[in-house]
């Protein structure tokens, strides 16, 4: 019989469990993405791995310019993953590494560790920030429809004579539509620079 493979069992659990009615925002205005408090990772963590499940804290790593960043190693049954992480402020900008800032900065990193078992990666998958179904048909329907969208976008702008839109944009837009790896993101973030220069 074959050894088990727990990092595939791991991540079929944990990507599964539905965190969005723990998911968060600290403020109203800017980027502000949705977290998941560290406290209800390590409910999670305890209530499904007790006894097999540890948090490693690594030394803060101190910049020439002063910033700081912070490692963190999260073991399950023997499968270890790391994140590292800028000690940051509430806009998320690399700052000067204080004690509370840093603190902080040691949750994230291991709320975004267990997010590399597949704790609430829904959560960021996008790059939004806000919650997605990641079904197959879901992420298939989402490239299609922001490929359609940049597309017509492209099409409308070549048939306006008057449009001031650079050539070389619209070549780096068109190569999206080309790229195989379907980059759903990057296609939605050129469509609406686009929008925004019209």
């Amino acid at each position: 019989m074959p050894p088990k493979n727990w990092d595939k069992e791991i991540w079929g659990d944990l990507s599964q469990i539905d965190v969005t009615q723990y998911a968060m925002r600290k403020g109203t205005r800017g980027f502000n993405p949705l977290y998941i408090p560290w406290s209800v990772v390590h409910h999670i963590l305890m209530d499904k791995y007790a006894g097999h499940y540890t948090r490693t804290d690594h030394p803060l790593e101190i910049l020439p310019d002063g910033t700081g960043l912070v490692k963190v190693t999260v073991e399950i049954r023997g499968v270890e993953k790391t994140a590292m992480l800028a000690v940051m402020n509430h806009k998320f900008e690399a700052i000067q590494a204080d004690a509370r800032n840093t603190a902080d900065a040691y949750q994230r990193a291991f709320v975004k560790a267990t997010g590399l078992f597949g704790l609430g990666i829904s959560l960021w998958i996008t790059g939004e920030g806000e919650p997605v179904t990641l079904d197959a048909k879901s992420v298939k329907v989402a490239y299609s429809d922001a490929k359609d969208s940049l597309f017509a976008l492209i099409g409308q702008i070549e048939d306006d004579t008057t449009s001031t839109i650079d050539a070389d944009v619209l070549a780096l837009a068109r190569a999206l539509l080309e790229d195989k790896t379907k980059p759903t993101q990057r296609i939605l973030d050129a469509t609406e620079y686009i929008q925004s220069q019209l």
